[in-house]
């Protein structure tokens, strides 16, 4: 008896063994994805926006991959805690080869008059009742020769200065999708609200396999389509001139992608805090590989300089130790204006957001 219980233990500890064995000798996933911002941390200002810059690269083997595709998603919070989307997006590494896609995806814009929806491509800001914001006709079909899982669609809208206006996701259908079947969806319209920048918006359309911020891969290039935005009747016009359109700071060569955007401080409305954490999660599926990664930042308030997330008396003393000094010796970081000398310019960021406290974002 002992015998027997002698060899099956053995038994379990050379199969246990192979096991571990052959997780050893795994191969690692020869595709790899990384994702970063120009800057850890951005101070959102009032007088002009924080551009983040997003970049990357797709290797395999430690070579670029020309022409893959990156899926994009930025949002508040940290990750494994979602907590608003701010754009979806489907980029590139290099020239899109041409090739049969699994799907196809076209969008149109459009307008509501009356009970039907029309093609339009100018409105008004802000929106209202009688002249709402653009509606889309997003048709996607399973060109595929087998059934698709699943899809997810997403659209995002930037203003005219490159701010995301709105992240919107679509979810059409979680059961499979037969080849050959062409849908069409009609998302409802958009508000624009008054810190719209006027001028001409564009919004991106993409598909996915799964719902962000789960690891989800692109199924085809994203498309897009643009609209203008114009004043309303009576309405003020606001100060554009200080959102300047972002500049991208990645380089843009095979095997890389990037972007860039803008977060506005008019954005700062009761339902919309635009500072705090926020994540970018990318991923990519390439030859049979898949990968994905993330990156988290941080959108600080103008006045809050000694990063408490809060703007208060604490924030006036490295104004006040360094006045009249120039930049430097001076810090950097209690020049809040960066013309280069610490003065009464640098305490009306504080007085702007006295008392704001950044929202704590898981």
């Amino acid at each position: 008896m002992n015998m027997k219980i002698l060899v099956l233990f053995l038994s379990l500890s050379l199969l246990i063994g192979l096991f571990l064995g052959a997780k050893t000798n795994a191969l690692p996933n020869p595709l790899a994805l990384t994702v970063t911002t120009d800057k850890p941390s951005y101070r959102l200002q009032t007088i002009s926006p924080s551009t983040i810059n997003i970049g990357g690269n797709l290797t395999l083997n430690g070579a670029p991959v020309s022409g893959g595709l990156v899926a994009v998603t930025a949002f508040q919070g940290k990750t494994g805690h979602y907590v608003r989307p701010v754009l979806f997006r489907t980029l590139a590494t290099g020239p899109i080869p041409p090739q049969n896609w699994n799907l196809n995806v076209s969008l149109t814009v459009l307008a509501l008059k009356g009970i039907q929806y029309v093609p339009q491509t100018v409105f008004t800001r802000p929106s209202n009742q009688t002249s709402p914001g653009p509606a889309f006709n997003v048709t996607f079909k399973n060109t595929a020769l087998y059934t698709l899982p699943r899809l997810y669609l997403t659209l995002t809208i930037f203003d005219a200065k490159k701010v995301p206006i709105a992240a919107i996701n679509v979810t059409q259908t979680t059961q499979p999708i037969p080849p050959g079947l062409a849908t069409s969806i009609i998302v409802p319209p958009t508000d624009l609200k008054e810190w719209v920048a006027l001028g001409t918006a564009t919004v991106y359309a993409t598909a996915f396999d799964n719902i962000p911020p789960y690891v989800y891969f692109p199924y085809c290039p994203e498309v897009s389509k643009t609209f203008t935005v114009v004043p309303s009747s009576g309405s003020a016009m606001l100060n554009q001139g200080n959102l300047e359109n972002p500049k991208q700071i990645f380089s843009s060569v095979n095997g890389n992608y990037n972007m860039a955007f803008n977060l506005s401080y008019s954005q700062a409305v009761p339902k919309y805090i635009p500072w705090g954490n926020y994540t970018v999660q990318v991923s990519s599926s390439y030859q049979g590989y898949q990968a994905a990664n993330s990156y988290t930042f941080w959108v600080r308030i103008w006045g809050d300089i000694n990063g408490d997330t809060i703007v208060n008396i604490k924030d006036v003393t490295p104004i006040s130790l360094n006045w009249l000094k120039t930049v430097p010796p001076a810090p950097a970081y209690a020049d809040l204006n960066g013309d280069g000398v610490i003065n009464i310019k640098d305490v009306t960021p504080i007085s702007i957001t006295w008392l704001c406290r950044e929202q704590p974002l898981p």
